[in-house]
């Protein structure tokens, strides 16, 4: 729910607003604990936050994390579930 309340934020004009929302998502011992679809989700969201904010190195960062979330997925490995 955070993740999509910080979406909004950003789609409305507010990304800092946003970024406070994520931050708690982003936390090492919650973002460990999510599946790689909500990872996923997260680092993009993070990614483009940070990337309408100006700090091109950390929306790269988040941007290669989101992607790696991806390419673990089951459907990118070719694993029918």
């Amino acid at each position: 729910m955070l993740g999509f309340a910080a979406g909004c934020g950003r789609r409305l004009g507010h990304p800092g607003a946003g970024l406070a929302r994520l931050a708690s998502m982003a936390a090492p011992s919650v973002y460990d604990a999510l599946d790689d679809a909500s990872r996923a989700f997260v680092a993009f969201e993070m990614a483009t936050i940070h990337d309408r904010l100006g700090d091109y190195g950390a929306a790269f960062h988040w941007f290669g994390e989101g992607n790696r979330m991806i390419m673990q997925s089951p459907q990118a490995r070719g694993i029918a579930r």
